[in-house]
């Protein structure tokens, strides 16, 4: 499909719901594809939305287009100016143009992108922010001829940006990919970033995530999808995830969709704080072996093998672990209740020690870098979630607000703390 307003050839898919004034989601290929190449996959994205998919304007063959010309030159690419500003400017015409002909929301236009369609999408991100609702770049970069066009780096304030990088990449390196992440962070976006051990290649996996990445977006600016009709069975329950997404905080720009909230609650006629956690587990004696070993409190009482409490204060316990049987049933990720209880530790040479310890233990550790601190995620011997917990929001270059911003944290860089210490 063509039409002299927009351009540029495309395919849609109507949104499949009954949504006055969809938003549109627009599809930019990679190096050498066309229209097709992912809008089946994505066809399957939210139900919401109206889906465009793009051709990029320079031909090589009947099946196979580009945004732009490039070749390798010492390691990077060397890129066409003229021919990226063209593919941008086109772009641009389309998504001011489409709402009026699709007759879709001009304030909910999402891109996504993979490989040179990837760098067109941050391109326009860079560029036209107030144009945007949103960006996905699929294995794509910010590169020089793109961040020539950058607009004022205050208008990218908070922007929704999710990035994925594969970290078997040989074509953008994760190398590179961690640049375009560090390059993001220093404007401030409301950046998601993941990395995947895959190549230069979609997967179910990452555009799994970007689906449900994008459909949290829309839940805070629409109405949500009406439910698809579903056998009389048990409800499914609800996702652990639902509400991992960021919402708008004060001082947030436009681009930060505001969830509907009640009003502030009258103040208490008393005062209430968080004091403990209590806990089931299926082996006592284990559980305060464990508790005592990597998290450093101290059993205060034990009460037959049934309830222990411990404490790392003078409080009588900020743990109470309760042994409900061996049989007993293991918490499912799935369902409702407690995600972790956190602990948190003074510095960041605490943090490594921590890690340290823990790993070389055989206990596997998640860490991410959440802006607002350092988190290290793993399992107690019955599955229960603990995190431990470094604050960095006094930091130069960190923030007071998370904003759903998590960066992977690599065991080198923790442990690299350590080798400069006197007692580690």
């Amino acid at each position: 499909m063509q039409t002299a307003e927009l351009i540029l050839q495309h395919i849609v898919r109507p949104p499949k719901t009954g949504i006055d004034k969809p938003p549109l989601l627009i599809l930019l290929h990679g190096q050498r594809g066309s229209e097709t190449d992912f809008f089946e996959p994505a066809s399957k994205f939210d139900d919401r939305l109206f889906i465009a998919s793009l051709r990029a304007p320079f031909s090589i063959s009947a099946k196979s287009h580009v945004w732009f010309h490039s070749e390798p030159a010492r390691g990077d690419l060397l890129i066409s100016p003229a021919h990226i500003e063209y593919s941008r400017q086109r772009i641009s015409k389309f998504i001011q143009k489409a709402p009026a002909l699709f007759d879709t929301d001009p304030t909910q236009v999402y891109l996504m992108g993979f490989d040179q369609g990837a760098i067109m999408s941050l391109g326009m991100m860079l560029s036209e922010p107030q144009s945007l609702a949103g960006v996905i770049s699929l294995s794509g970069l910010v590169v020089p001829e793109v961040k020539a066009v950058l607009t004022q780096p205050e208008r990218l304030k908070n922007f929704p940006v999710m990035v994925t990088q594969g970290t078997f990449d040989e074509v953008y390196t994760p190398a590179q990919g961690r640049a375009t992440r560090d390059f993001l962070l220093s404007l401030v976006v409301m950046l998601n970033y993941r990395e995947y051990p895959i190549g230069h290649h979609l997967t179910q996996e990452s555009l799994a995530d970007a689906r449900i990445w994008l459909s949290k977006r829309l839940d805070l600016a629409l109405p949500p999808a009406p439910a698809k009709p579903q056998a009389a069975t048990a409800p499914a329950p609800a996702s652990a995830s639902s509400t991992a997404e960021s919402v708008t905080v004060a001082g947030a720009t436009a681009h930060a969709i505001p969830r509907k909230t009640t009003a502030s609650p009258a103040p208490l006629p008393y005062t209430v704080r968080l004091s403990r956690v209590h806990l089931k587990v299926r082996d006592l004696e284990r559980a305060i072996t464990f508790y005592s070993r990597f998290l450093g409190l101290r059993l205060v009482e034990r009460v037959g093998n049934v309830f222990a409490f411990m404490t790392s204060s003078s409080q009588h316990h900020e743990v109470a672990l309760q042994r409900v049987g061996a049989d007993a049933p293991r918490p499912h990720p799935d369902s409702t209740g407690l995600h972790a209880a956190g602990f948190e530790v003074p510095d960041q040479v605490s943090f490594a020690r921590a890690y340290r310890l823990l790993t070389e233990a055989g206990i596997k550790v998640k860490a991410t870098d959440q802006i607002i601190g350092w988190v290290m995620q793993f399992n107690d011997p019955d599955g229960n979630g603990i995190e431990i917990h470094w604050d960095t929001r006094n930091l130069p270059g960190k923030a007071d607000f998370w904003q759903g911003r998590e960066l992977p944290l690599e065991p080198d860089r923790i442990l690299e703390i350590l080798r400069g210490t006197q007692k580690s």
